[in-house]
């Protein structure tokens, strides 16, 4: 795990009130090599990782003022701990390490109080015996955190074969840390029949793993053709106190569903449903476009009668009279699109947050991201470089009969070159009944009198310059998806970039750490959600 921040003084803060929002500040401080560990635990403290002189130190702010801080020793049994994440259990920063003994590798936890100081020395959680197949780049432990902070699942993948299928080993854990659950699943699926696509633990300690299952008649003939494969269902692994159910998502369309160009995520509500919701691409058989993605879908299911209250996938045109006024009412024009790039590869949609309303509706909000690379000659050698595109936004609603009520699309042009900094990429909210979109953008995709957007014959990228940059918002209406968007910030503002990528929400907490950064400053705010 690479952690690194940050820190040197925090000062007065500030409150800033813009829009809807109530950001509270801290002042500009100064920040050592990169990014690090901060989390929010409420809407006045946080917690944060600093490094000095190699050693690892915790740190607790209030009122964004350093009130504790304490060394990290890693150390277990006189060998140093393998890290393998940090996160917030129960609100207290809580370190998961690994440590080798023979062929056997045991998972550790080092947690730490409101004070910074540890609780209890390490405490050994788990231990197991690696496959010889797993590499030795893969961390030894993996991990699912409940949205409410109180539980833990640490897997570990075992591999399968042809003979065998592809299982994991798990163990889930309290709020204190103390094992409840565990044990190990073969999966009823080969590892070319199966692709995993989603886990999640929910609040109630519940593990759920989502796989996409292919078409056996395709797979073959696809792999040598297209290398395409199709998705004939979603299965549901649902790991509870009454073993291990199964739940079979199948699609309510008759079409061949591109698995490349399906994504979805799941969550249990507090009626103990099971939603799953997320888009899908079907086989255009007639080739002439690759370019959209073609509709979204909803499932719901009780989990404990196993009912199917919903399974609706439903096609853009069910809401809009074509595919085609989605595709204009929300991005440029055809003609703008990048020559260069396949349009099949420009629409590569990923689902980024899946939100339940009061009356059962569901809102989803979806990201178009791809990668392209490009290879030069120079010299001897060739230079590879890969470009990462963060594109337009995508908002669907679905009532709770699964009827599409409308989709709408948010026209945006980011791309990093070779690494993902977090400069890209936007972060979703609900708050007083309305949809929040936060992300980066060009100036000269807004009124630069009125500060709201107004589309130009060319969309502009997002830019890191400080004449050009915007941080933008979008505020939606959820009754039928109708937007404002605006500049929120510019640069003079703060004098300095936001990192959406590296926001932190605590659901617990409804509170967001927003971080701006510009050269060695780093600055953060707080924005509560209700």
């Amino acid at each position: 795990m690479k952690n690194t921040l940050i820190t040197s003084l925090f000062v007065i803060q500030a409150v800033c009130v813009t829009g809807q929002h109530d950001i509270k500040w801290g002042e500009t401080m100064e920040y050592k090599k990169s990014f690090g560990f901060f989390y929010p635990v409420s809407k006045t403290d946080f917690f944060a990782v600093d490094y000095k002189k190699k050693q690892t130190y915790l740190q607790k702010y209030s009122d964004f003022k350093l009130k504790n801080e304490e060394e990290v020793n890693f150390e277990i049994e006189g060998k140093k701990g393998d890290i393998q994440t940090l996160a917030i259990i129960n609100q207290k920063p809580t370190y998961f390490l690994s440590l080798k003994k023979g062929k056997n590798v045991s998972l550790y936890s080092l947690q730490y109080g409101g004070n910074c100081k540890n609780i209890g020395g390490p405490k050994k959680l788990m231990e197991y015996q690696p496959s010889k197949k797993k590499s030795k780049l893969e961390d030894d432990f993996h991990f699912t955190f409940s949205e409410n902070g109180l539980f833990t699942c640490a897997y570990y993948d075992i591999p399968g074969s042809k003979e065998v299928n592809n299982g994991i080993g798990y163990n889930i854990f309290s709020s204190e840390l103390e094992s409840f659950r565990k044990g190990e699943f073969e999966f009823p699926f080969s590892e070319e029949q199966m692709e995993f696509s989603y886990r999640f633990l929910a609040n109630n300690g519940d593990y759920f793993v989502l796989a996409k299952i292919f078409k056996d008649s395709d797979r073959k003939k696809n792999r040598l053709v297209k290398g395409q494969k199709f998705v004939q269902q979603i299965m549901v692994f649902h790991f509870s106190k009454d073993g291990v159910k199964q739940y079979d998502i199948s699609p309510s369309i008759k079409e061949d569903i591109k698995s490349s160009q399906t994504d979805f995520s799941c969550y249990l509500n507090e009626r103990d449903e099971l939603v799953v919701s997320g888009i899908f691409q079907v086989r255009d058989r007639e080739e002439k476009d690759e370019s959209l993605p073609r509709g979204v879908f909803i499932y719901k299911l009780n989990t404990k009668n196993k009912n199917v209250i919903v399974n609706s996938w439903k096609f853009y045109r069910d809401a809009h009279e074509s595919d085609e006024e989605i595709f204009i009412e929300t991005k440029t024009p055809k003609d703008m699109l990048d020559k260069r790039i396949k349009p099949s590869l420009q629409f590569q949609f990923k689902v980024l947050s899946c939100n339940e309303l009061d009356n059962g509706d569901i809102v989803g909000v979806m990201q178009n991201q791809y990668r392209t690379t490009t290879s030069r000659s120079a010299g001897n050698s060739t230079i590879t470089t890969t470009r990462h595109h963060f594109d337009d936004l995508r908002v669907f609603k679905m009532n709770v009969q699964g009827d599409l009520r409308w989709v709408k699309s948010i026209p945006k042009r980011q791309m990093e070159i070779d690494v993902e900094t977090g400069y890209n990429s936007a972060v979703s909210f609900i708050k007083n009944g309305k949809l929040y979109l936060l992300f980066n953008d060009n100036l000269k995709n807004y009124s630069s009198s009125s500060g709201l957007y107004h589309l130009n014959k060319k969309l502009y990228l997002a830019e890191s310059k400080k004449t050009e940059y915007s941080f933008a918002e979008v505020e939606m209406n959820l009754t039928d998806g109708e937007y404002t968007r605006k500049t929120l910030f510019d640069f003079n503002d703060h004098k300095m970039f936001a990192f959406p990528g590296k926001f932190q929400i605590n659901r617990g907490s409804n509170v967001m750490m927003m971080i701006f950064m510009q050269g060695n400053n780093v600055k953060h705010g707080l924005l509560p959600l209700n």
